[in-house]
């Protein structure tokens, strides 16, 4: 019987491209089939490290792959010796697409090996010196539906501990606009966007202080932290 594939885990850079291990490197190299969340991304990456990017040997797993086509991922990941799993920044499955194929590797008892790397949530809130012993809560993304992200700005702003939320780099100047509407005006906010990237953007201050900003506030894929 042939033995079971490996399966990496890769966490990416969040900004800068040099925010990789080497560890992670070796992987990318070595692998005989990447699952990413999108080509043009990871073919952009892999230029940058000087990787060959795999013509045929690779499969966007994304928001959009429906659930048949993480059956044929999964058929294509028995037919290879490893494989890497990896997201267009960050770590993979954190608000990030990828979790199914994790689930039925686990439980074909496919090895699952994880190479840590850097996330936009960590990274944010150690950038903004908030202490957490006390602990804090992700919220990952707002709903898109308006009268959904209401309730869910008017329930963050009920949190006695720090709130971390990411949005999208189309919506952010919405929910900046919504976030003055639903939380108070005494809350505080930090606001990243690209971060560690030549265009980081940073901004910590309070709720009051957003009508002054928003205009000026760069596109980009923000983290954002009401405290």
């Amino acid at each position: 019987m042939p033995e079971k594939p490996v399966l990496y885990i890769v966490g990416m850079p969040i900004g800068n491209p040099g925010d990789i291990s080497i560890r992670a490197l070796e992987i990318l190299k070595s692998a005989d089939l990447i699952f990413c969340e999108t080509r043009k991304e990871t073919a952009r990456f892999f230029k940058k490290h000087e990787i060959p990017f795999p013509k045929d040997s690779w499969f966007e797993i994304n928001e959009h792959t429906k659930s048949n086509e993480i059956d044929d991922a999964f058929k294509l990941l028995m037919k290879v010796s490893s494989a890497v799993l990896i997201s267009d920044s960050g770590m993979p499955v954190i608000c990030d697409p990828g979790s199914e194929l994790i689930r039925r590797a686990r439980k074909s008892d496919i090895s699952l090996k994880i190479i840590p790397g850097p996330t936009a949530l960590t990274t944010a809130l150690a950038l903004c010196g908030l202490s957490t012993n006390q602990g804090f809560h992700f919220l990952g993304f707002p709903p898109r539906q308006t009268e959904k992200r209401g309730r869910f700005l008017a329930q963050a702003a009920k949190n006695p501990l720090p709130v971390v939320l990411y949005e999208t780099p189309y919506r952010l100047k919405k929910i900046l606009s919504e976030i003055q509407k639903f939380i108070p005006k005494q809350k505080q906010i930090f606001i990243g966007i690209d971060l560690t990237s030549d265009s980081e953007y940073v901004f910590d201050g309070n709720i009051q202080e957003l009508s002054s900003i928003i205009s000026t506030v760069p596109p980009g894929a923000p983290v954002i932290i009401l405290y």
